[in-house]
């Protein structure tokens, strides 16, 4: 607008409709009056008044009256002096500009410049958009940064030119690196070096550690499974993502590695005392075992599967999608749970398990039950509340059995239980009896399914037990031969109370 012809002075209308901003023509007349001139219909679409509002050789300080009575300015402590200080600015002549921030959320920049004695050209911007799109970066940065941190696997994505970008803490936990130690930016061989100090020993370490370099950071995905000097067993992918990116991720597997052991040596122990078993029983367990070795895997493939699907890592899921995802992890983890306990139960009743009372102490016992499911109840956002004193004392039962009991308990009110909810064991003696109460905030059981979990508390075969009630089922089988009950309280939309009683 320098280019206009300061001494002509002269704005004419065809001009200022074709100036893509929303523009106003400012006069000063003879008696130093502010007047508003000639204006395009930009600027008066961008004040949401009625039209006259807007008419020419209005007085421009009346026209901030109308504006600020229909909350269209920045809201002012003193507008005596806000209407001064912009009367003031257009007076001096002088080239000024400021942002408002309006009360309907929109942020405009205003700018006056001066033409001439008597003329200044007044123009309005919305920023609104700029800043829109800002803040919605910003918002997706920080969220995808949130998720990255809730996921337990270690994660780090290093760029084509092997920089890192992005990072988690549990990267840093798993391979024991300082706190601050991606702060360094470092480059994939810096962090490979890094990471060598908790491998065994390699020769020629320089070769290797180009040769890995290279193919992290190729386009083709690739996963190994390493054992660190600690004993921890992980299992290292490298998946190619947008950009030219590598998303590296650890996951610690040792307890998968210990489980398939136990399942293993369990498998063992069950042919071991096939002769001492009777006919029906061995059927059983090689229906079970057969059962076990069979879907096991594929199960354990499913969950691992639907994880790394839920957490977007092949890809964004809609809401539909991931709710999905979500129902067919629960229910592959639902019938992993069924084998393994089904494994357990025929021990118990076959003989291979036998009842060994010891002392236990309650508080201590159970507080150790509960950490075993941290990272189930943070996934699903359920809290897990232990109401035991810690003098509750000590308690004789067996502690294996005890235990069997309760996780299957635990595992049942989890699996019901929906996001936010709330779960309470809760202990307490009685009549010469010990109660434990585990309380949740499920949607409770109908007339029709408590029945039909109290018709199968007096049922043999394994085979009759349904997977909605298999847990309780257990526990009940395992706590008879304690000596012990069940008791279940539960209504619709009312949570369920299921209590495990033993004699004291």
């Amino acid at each position: 607008m320098g280019d206009l012809d300061k001494n002509k002075g002269v704005l004419n209308q065809s001009l200022l409709d074709a100036i893509p901003i929303a523009t106003a023509e400012i006069v000063i007349d003879e008696n130093k009056n502010i007047l508003i001139g000639l204006n395009n219909s930009l600027f008066k679409d961008i004040w949401p008044i009625a039209p006259g509002d807007i008419k020419k050789d209005r007085l421009a300080l009346d026209f901030l009256d109308i504006l600020r009575d229909r909350r269209l300015l920045p809201e002012q402590n003193n507008f005596r002096k806000f209407k001064a200080h912009i009367e003031s600015n257009i007076l001096k002549q002088e080239t000024f500009s400021e942002e408002w921030h309006l009360p309907d959320s929109r942020s405009l920049k205003i700018r006056f410049k001066s033409l001439n004695i008597k003329q200044s050209m007044f123009t309005v911007e919305d920023l609104t958009p700029n800043f829109m799109r800002e803040r919605v970066l910003a918002e997706s940065q920080q969220t995808s940064q949130l998720i990255y941190e809730q996921v337990d696997a270690g994660l780090a994505v290093f760029g084509n030119d092997g920089l890192i970008q992005k990072y988690n803490k549990s990267i840093s936990n798993l391979w024991s690196l300082p706190k601050d130690y991606f702060a360094t930016n470092p480059h994939l061989s810096d962090f490979l070096d890094a990471t060598r100090r908790q491998l065994p020993v390699l020769s020629n370490w320089p070769h290797h550690r180009q040769k890995l370099t290279g193919r992290l950071l190729s386009r083709k995905k690739g996963s190994k499974t390493i054992k660190l000097n600690s004993g921890m067993v992980l299992k290292c992918e490298h998946i190619p993502i947008n950009a030219g990116a590598t998303l590296l991720k650890y996951g610690d597997i040792s307890y998968s590695i210990e489980l398939d052991s136990k399942l293993t040596s369990m498998g063992s122990t069950i042919i071991n005392q096939n002769q001492r078993i009777n006919d029906d029983n061995i059927k059983s367990i090689n229906f079970l075992r057969g059962i076990t070795n069979e879907t096991s895997m594929p199960l354990k493939s499913i969950i691992t599967s639907t994880e790394l699907l839920a957490n977007n890592h092949l890809g964004d899921l809609n809401e539909s999608q991931l709710l999905y995802l979500n129902r067919i992890q629960n229910e592959a983890e639902m019938a992993l749970n069924l084998l393994v306990d089904s494994v357990d139960l025929l021990s118990i009743n076959s003989g291979i398990s036998k009842i060994k009372i010891d002392a236990i102490d309650l508080h201590g016992f159970l507080s150790e039950l509960i950490s075993m499911f941290s990272k189930k109840i943070r996934n699903k956002k359920i809290k897990l509340i232990l109401e035991c004193p810690l003098d509750f004392g000590w308690i004789d039962s067996d502690p294996d059995k005890l235990k069997i009991c309760l996780l299957n308990l635990i595992k049942n009110s989890i699996s019901l239980t929906g996001s936010g909810g709330r779960i309470t064991i809760n202990t307490k003696r009685s009549n010469g009896e010990i109660r434990i109460d585990v309380i949740d905030t499920s949607k409770g059981l109908s007339k029709i399914d408590l029945s039909k979990i109290f018709d199968n508390f007096n049922k043999k075969s394994v085979l009759d037990i349904p997977s909605h009630s298999a847990g309780i089922v257990f526990a009940n089988r395992v706590l008879d031969l304690l000596g012990g009950r069940i008791e279940i309280k539960s209504k619709i939309n009312q949570g369920t109370t299921i209590s495990l009683i033993l004699p004291q």
